[in-house]
């Protein structure tokens, strides 16, 4: 949940170059729009921004998301205990 991601951000010194809209989590109405497939909206908000692959990074402790995502952006895995 966003509410769980923002302090780790904050701790781990990233908060300052994220915008706190691009952040989210499961709770969020915008990833359930796409059945909590993440790479589906990451695609919708790299094109509204038109960004490309190399401009976006996706950080998540999920192999499954991450091998879907893997093919919209550029990737890197967490550790198997999650964010936290």
């Amino acid at each position: 949940r966003k509410r769980c991601i923002i302090p780790l951000l904050h701790a781990a010194g990233l908060l300052p170059f994220l915008e706190e809209r691009h952040i989210f989590g499961q709770d969020s109405t915008r990833l359930r729009a796409h059945q909590c497939v993440k790479a589906k909206l990451i695609a919708e908000i790299m094109t509204t921004h038109e960004w490309t692959f190399d401009d976006v990074l996706f950080v998540d402790d999920s192999a499954r998301h991450i091998e879907v995502a893997s093919k919209v952006c550029r990737t890197r895995q967490s550790g198997s205990g999650g964010l936290s």
